[in-house]
């Protein structure tokens, strides 16, 4: 899938968020992906905080995980690693399950 040149930077990254959601139709109600989407693009922001510089989420797709517990959230981001090299296309995924109505927590923590 080539959707924009390399270091096309934040340009590119319209064209990608395009591109995930035409693979992969939403299948949460638009709150809870909302949610999860935002929850998880925050904990990236946290986790990367101490290693990688320069940290842009480029795009964000939140999907249910087999079940209407669970869910999956697919990041795709850019940062400054540890080498001082900056790279865009770098991909981390969340999982969620649902305990309760509505109440979401992260799993495997």
């Amino acid at each position: 899938m080539v959707l924009a040149p390399p270091g096309e930077g934040p340009a590119g990254d319209r064209a990608l968020r395009r591109e995930l959601a035409r693979r992969s139709p939403p299948d949460l109600a638009p709150a809870v992906e909302e949610e999860l989407a935002g929850r998880a693009r925050r904990e990236l922001m946290d986790d990367t905080a101490a290693v990688y510089l320069q940290v842009r989420v480029q795009a964000v797709l939140a999907r249910r995980d087999g079940s209407d517990e669970r869910a999956v959230v697919h990041l795709v981001w850019a940062g400054s690693g540890p080498d001082g090299e900056f790279r865009e296309g770098r991909t981390t995924t969340v999982r969620y399950e649902e305990k309760g109505k509505g109440s979401w927590v992260r799993a495997g923590r």
